[in-house]
């Protein structure tokens, strides 16, 4: 990736428990859907160990849960905290909702809005091709490879200082099956693939797919969690009017700072960050979410683009033409590069991206045809492209 930029400082349930009063303030717990252990008694204060609260990692390896204590962070452990960025969007306009469920909600500026205010259950890394914990601690898959268990970090807080628990995913789910929210690609996949969680205990929840599928546990455990406590009072049509343009409490590293956001002059929506952030200092948010504030503007008009950017109106613009990175944006052409007001920086990353290209159907004509096939290859003057486009 390649971007030229006016400052300095870049950013680049594991089990279900049916239980029995005992004598002496005792317990009986018997757990299925794991693996198999004999009855045991728990005094109270091992309770919320087992229910998933403080003390539950004693436990949890021997139930057969999963977590990964190998999480090191994208980020540089040397960027530096505070300052102001404004980026522009890659939408022309400013979205016609903050919204990303519901009609209307197809932006990619609103999934960089979720990203930020709010989090998932779990994070794919893309560098490790591992899971990490983000709202959960521990995962596992139950033996009918369709039920799957989450204990949720008993420390995640909602930006209002209320726990996250397992009702938040429960009402998330009812919340995206619902038809009033006008958004029929999200409730028909949601519906089809999933049926509705169980708050096991507070902060365990499990969730059942309908199919077996690979892809299934992934959905789930990147799936956004929003606070039942504002959902359970509304349904997808009071949903998708209430916040048009407002948003819930969150749990992620930013919130919208809605004395600034504003629809004058084509648009701005500024994101403040939280320094009550409950995972500030979890090891995978080291030398991430870096800035203070974060502002996304809009610019319609794409011969504005280089000109506004050089007048310092956004800090980054990205270079898509290798064309214009090696003739266009270069000292001789703009004094602020030649200055060093402006710099040119090729930024490198470990994220894998789609496969492009050319496909043929060698089953059909006449691609079937190897000749064909080679002529094809033929065709291409790679000389030439390098020369003239790459």
């Amino acid at each position: 990736m390649e971007f030229i930029g006016n400052k300095s400082i870049y950013f680049i349930v594991s089990f279900l428990f049916i239980m029995n009063c005992g004598n002496n303030n005792q317990k009986v717990y018997k757990q299925f859907d794991s693996i198999d252990i004999s009855t045991t008694q728990f005094s109270q204060e091992d309770e919320s160990a087992w229910n998933g609260g403080p003390g539950f990692e004693v436990y949890a390896e021997q139930l057969g849960w999963e977590t990964n204590h190998d999480v090191i962070s994208n980020g540089s452990p040397n960027a530096i905290k505070g300052d102001t960025i404004t980026i522009r969007s890659v939408d022309r306009y400013m979205p016609p909702t903050f919204r990303a469920i519901g009609k209307e909600s197809r932006k990619q500026l609103l999934s960089l809005l979720e990203q930020n205010t709010y989090e998932a259950l779990l994070i794919f890394n893309p560098e490790t091709f591992r899971f990490e914990p983000e709202l959960a601690t521990h995962w596992r898959v139950g033996k009918d490879s369709l039920t799957f268990f989450f204990r949720i970090d008993p420390r995640a807080k909602w930006s209002d200082g209320r726990d996250v628990t397992a009702n938040d995913v429960v009402a998330t789910y009812k919340l995206r099956i619902d038809q009033g929210h006008g958004d029929p690609t999200t409730y028909k996949s949601w519906d089809e693939s999933f049926y509705e969680p169980v708050a096991e205990t507070k902060y365990i929840v499990s969730i059942k797919s309908k199919q077996k599928d690979w892809g299934t546990f992934k959905s789930i455990a990147e799936a956004i969690v929003y606070p039942s406590y504002y959902l359970n009072k509304i349904d997808g049509a009071t949903f998708l009017e209430k916040y048009q343009y407002e948003m819930m409490p969150g749990t992620g590293p930013y919130r919208i700072d809605m004395n600034l956001t504003s629809q004058e002059n084509n648009g701005i929506v500024v994101f403040n960050r939280r320094k009550d952030y409950w995972a500030i200092d979890e090891s995978r948010n080291i030398g991430i979410n870096n800035f203070d504030v974060i502002n996304f503007i809009f610019i319609d008009d794409d011969n504005q683009l280089i000109e506004r950017f050089f007048n310092g109106d956004y800090d980054i613009y990205s270079v898509s033409r290798a064309q214009w990175w090696n003739e266009r944006f270069v000292a001789d052409e703009y004094h602020q590069i030649k200055r060093g007001l402006t710099q040119r920086l090729k930024v490198f990353n470990f994220k894998p991206t789609g496969v492009s290209g050319l496909s043929f159907n060698t089953k059909e004509w006449p691609f079937d045809d190897i000749l064909i096939r080679r002529a094809f290859s033929h065709i291409w003057n790679l000389d030439k492209l390098m020369d003239k486009l790459f």
